[in-house]
């Protein structure tokens, strides 16, 4: 064993910071490093286009994932109604992990604002945030054929990989 290697195995200064894993939260703290740095990039070109827009979720537990994937199905997985995902717990990028186990989600959904500040899910200007997502190197959802969703947006698979291999949060 290197003398890094001991040092950092018995020095608790060394140890993980773990935060506890909320079941579901729009805090920016919870998005991989790249996946904060380019959420924080849409809101300002939002901004800059006058498009009103909050974060509803980012990082979503395993547990809260199958919730939301159970909607809308029977206890058999049938559909059965309107369905709020796709994706079961450990599917979703909304529950990527870093290499140490912390919250690190490389996806964030999101939800047009009125002028008067309340959320408008039939906004006319879900095209117009699909294509800032896009300018700055997201995947959108509302690009999918088989499960369109509009108020998602992630890391593209190759941003995804690479960002899960090095990122500490």
């Amino acid at each position: 064993m290197s003398i890094t290697s001991y040092i950092m195995s018995t020095d608790n200064r060394f140890e993980s910071k773990k935060r506890k894993k909320p079941a579901t939260t729009r805090s920016l703290e919870f998005l991989s490093p790249k996946t904060r740095k380019m959420a924080v990039e849409f809101l300002q070109e939002c901004e800059k286009s006058n498009l009103k827009v909050i974060i509803t979720c980012t990082y979503r537990s395993q547990e809260e994932q199958n919730r939301l994937w159970q909607q809308g199905r029977d206890s058999n997985g049938k559909k059965i109604g309107p369905t709020v995902t796709n994706v079961k717990g450990g599917k979703s990028r909304h529950n990527d992990e870093d290499k140490q186990g912390n919250p690190a989600s490389t996806a964030f959904d999101i939800c047009p604002l009125t002028d008067s500040g309340k959320e408008d899910w039939n906004s006319k200007y879900w095209n117009t945030f699909g294509i800032i997502g896009r300018r700055i190197g997201l995947e959108w959802g509302g690009d999918w054929i088989s499960f369109v969703d509009k108020p998602h947006f992630q890391l593209n698979d190759k941003d995804r990989e690479e960002e899960l291999k090095t990122c500490v949060n």
